[in-house]
């Protein structure tokens, strides 16, 4: 989970200075791995929609972005405390039955009851 964990960190970081943050835009970018393809979508500040193989990762969704139309989530990922990187009514909408929940001790503490149950990445 941990080097999961590092990976769509880092693809969070390395996308959102490639794509210009701050502009809402849906343009999705392809990269091709040893695994597949993966896409990657900015949707607003830091809130970037991940798609490989099969599975949809939501991470730091805040509802200032756009997320008509786009697929639930089968993780979503909150990487800090500041409000617009833990929206809780959005990660609500997003996840499915299945859905996993993954932060940092202080975002799980945060979030534990208002979207269920969150996992801590310690």
């Amino acid at each position: 989970m941990r080097q999961f964990m590092a990976m769509c960190a880092l693809v969070s970081l390395l996308s959102l200075n490639g794509f210009g943050a701050a502009t809402p835009n849906k343009k999705t970018d392809e990269i091709m791995t040893s695994k597949g393809v993966l896409r990657l979508t900015p949707l607003y500040h830091g809130s970037v929609m991940l798609e490989f193989d099969g599975k949809i990762i939501h991470i730091d969704p805040w509802s200032q972005a756009d997320y008509t139309g786009l697929p639930q989530a089968d993780l979503i990922l909150s990487t800090h405390t500041h409000a617009d990187h833990m929206d809780a009514m959005l990660m609500n909408k997003l996840k499915k039955s299945t859905t996993m929940i993954v932060a940092p001790p202080a975002v799980a503490d945060t979030l534990n009851g208002a979207v269920g149950n969150c996992e801590d990445d310690q």
